[in-house]
């Protein structure tokens, strides 16, 4: 029996796609994502592009491009204009740049300067991307103000200036914000739903190596069984449940799909990395040289 060889990059290929599509499922399927869906709530565009801006991040982490980085950073822009869930989710895309930047790749005789070379060339690429970023976001700002001078609301409030109006939405904006984590059940938020998604991102890449030991395999089968309960219908634990506003309901449920997704791809993964090596041990007990000994 030959061992293909090319069987596991032709795998992970394979689960990426299940996982995409069993990720996708798991967010229409959430509950508040499918109430707010049947109506045009303004937290679907939110998700939506929270969702946009995740692709073209990952795109970025695979191929190191400047375009797919610039591209990330204008839909990025353009989101946490429309909605504080993109600035909930800066700080994961900052840890993950960080690794990405300071990783080191194939060669372990790699000289140190050349690694400064790729630091350095990436603190460049960040801040083209910030200033991409700012740029979208003050266009994004300037045309709400724009399109909110001179209408009935504008005469209604009683403002006289445009500085007016970007005072009310900063207030309005940071209050939204600042009301994201609850004051009763935050553990509950922070443990049940922050934690799985932030430990599942930053060990993706250790779990994608092949480094799936207990510790992971419990890690793992915890989150596994949380994320599936917040999509099965279990108020008990629908940790979305005790989020005021619509769009940290909806953030929560992209969460924990992404949780479900990564949990999901390191199963799968695992189970073909155990399939190979009983393939390996029984093509090497069939293997003339051990036939001859035995």
């Amino acid at each position: 029996m030959a061992l293909d060889l090319d069987a596991a990059p032709r795998w992970s290929s394979v689960v990426a796609r299940l996982v995409g599509v069993g990720s996708a499922l798991y967010l229409v399927c959430s509950p508040p994502v499918w109430r707010a869906a049947q109506s045009p709530h303004p937290a679907i565009f939110g998700i939506f592009l929270a969702v946009a801006a995740m692709e073209r991040f990952l795109q970025y982490a695979r191929w190191k491009t400047l375009s797919a980085f610039l591209l990330w950073a204008a839909i990025a822009g353009v989101g946490v204009v429309e909605s504080p869930l993109l600035i909930l989710l800066m700080p994961a895309w900052v840890v993950i740049l960080l690794l990405l930047s300071y990783q080191r790749l194939d060669d372990d005789d790699e000289q140190a300067e050349d690694l400064e070379d790729a630091v350095a060339s990436s603190w460049w690429r960040w801040l083209a991307g910030v200033a991409v970023l700012a740029a979208v976001s003050a266009a994004c700002v300037a045309y709400v103000v724009e399109s909110f001078d001179g209408t009935e609301g504008y005469v209604l409030r009683g403002f006289t200036r445009r500085l007016h109006v970007l005072l009310f939405f900063v207030r309005d904006y940071f209050a939204e914000l600042l009301g994201a984590m609850p004051s009763i059940g935050w553990l509950v938020v922070v443990v049940g739903l922050l934690t799985p998604w932030v430990l599942t991102l930053l060990l993706a890449r250790r779990v994608q190596n092949g480094d799936f030991g207990p510790r992971l395999v419990v890690l793992y089968g915890v989150a596994g069984m949380a994320s599936v309960a917040q999509v099965a219908g279990f108020e008990s634990v629908q940790i979305w449940s005790l989020l005021s506003s619509a769009t940290f309901r909806l953030g929560a449920c992209l969460m924990s799909a992404m949780t479900f997704g990564l949990v999901a791809a390191a199963w799968l993964l695992a189970a073909e990395r155990s399939f190979r090596g009983l393939a390996r041990s029984q093509q090497a007990d069939l293997s003339p040289a051990h036939l001859a000994d035995t």
